[in-house]
């Protein structure tokens, strides 16, 4: 999970890993996206799934 939050901070999408929410898992991330336009939350999107084919290939 570090590495797919290291990778979308680079391209300028934050992410927060969902252990800061539950300690009990380490699987999950979460999205906000209430001040961002559709066209950011879309691009952000495209980011977060790039970052995941690329690492988990």
């Amino acid at each position: 999970m570090r590495k797919l939050f290291k990778h979308c901070l680079h391209e300028g999408v934050l992410l927060n890993p969902g252990a800061l929410y539950d300690h009990e898992t380490s699987q999950h991330i979460r999205i906000s996206f209430s001040y961002a336009t559709l066209a950011e939350f879309e691009y952000g999107i495209k980011i977060v799934a790039k970052s995941l084919k690329n690492l988990y290939k």
